[in-house]
């Protein structure tokens, strides 16, 4: 249904003039009679009787004016989301070890899209908007919704890959690894001494550290390590891990959760084109 069609029917119905409509409308008063012509056969039913002398709306015109006047204010209601949240403030929280080129797409597709819009990007354990990693299903208020997987490798340092000696395996639990704070990451090096990393918002980072100084072995995202100093071990199977957009129930009836919602167009589309 065209929404012009409902313009000039409604702006008809209110004046019962053709040349008022015209004037209201901004067209000529033959593309009333034309559109209005258009609409009538596109709805199957007569929505004005005409004569030389004057314009009497119809039993179907009476019953569709009410039900045209909701559906635009509807359609002007979703429109306007658009040009508010050009003007809104989204505070996202960032999983540290993320795919750089993933990243990347989210803050493009926002600068592109909602050039006005400030963005601000917080670390893991922040007060955020929705928060994009992995899948936090420790409270039930919180909600998933995935976007793309990526792959988690066991790394370790470059110089002990044909070393004989055990190797201990520091973290290998990926998914709860950024979102447990408070406490600490412990474990035994391969001499005997104990080694303790607490848990805070870039863990990862710290993990990443003390594997490059060969304290032992971790898994992290394959996308996200870039560095000669730290090798996959190829016979350690990979884990595949959903990454998504993880927010507030609450947060759904908020105008901003159309961006949740356009992400996951935005990564529907890139996944399928990676799949073929």
């Amino acid at each position: 249904m065209n929404t012009k069609h409902l313009k000039i029917f409604t702006s008809l119905y209110e004046t019962l003039s053709v040349t008022q409509t015209a004037k209201c409308c901004f067209i000529t008063q033959p593309a009333v009679s034309i559109s209005l012509k258009n609409f009538e056969e596109e709805l199957g039913r007569q929505l004005f009787i005409r004569d030389s002398h004057c314009i009497t709306a119809t039993e179907a015109g009476h019953e569709l004016y009410p039900k045209a006047i909701r559906l635009l204010d509807q359609i002007a209601s979703l429109s306007n989301i658009g040009t508010e949240l050009h003007h809104e403030q989204l505070t996202i929280g960032l999983q540290v070890d993320l795919c750089p080129s993933k990243v990347q797409i989210i803050l493009t597709f926002f600068r592109k899209q909602f050039p006005d819009m400030g963005i601000h990007l917080v670390r893991p354990g922040e007060t955020c908007d929705f928060y994009i990693g992995y899948e936090l299903a420790d409270d039930a208020e919180q909600l998933f919704l995935p976007l793309w997987k990526e792959n988690y490798a066991m790394f370790i340092n470059a110089e002990l890959e044909n070393s004989a000696e055990v190797i201990t395996v520091l973290c290998d639990d990926v998914n709860k690894l950024s979102r447990v704070h408070g406490g600490s990451l412990q474990f035994v090096t391969k001499t005997g001494g104990h080694f303790e990393i607490d848990r805070h918002r870039d863990i990862e980072i710290q993990l990443r550290e003390c594997v490059k100084a060969g304290y032992g072995a971790a898994r992290f995202s394959r996308q996200w390590i870039r560095d000669d100093n730290l090798i996959e071990i190829s016979d350690v199977p990979i884990k595949s891990i959903e990454i998504g957009v993880n927010y507030h129930c609450s947060f759904s009836t908020s105008s901003k959760f159309k961006l949740v919602d356009l992400l996951s167009q935005l990564f529907s589309g890139i996944v399928t084109a990676e799949d073929t």
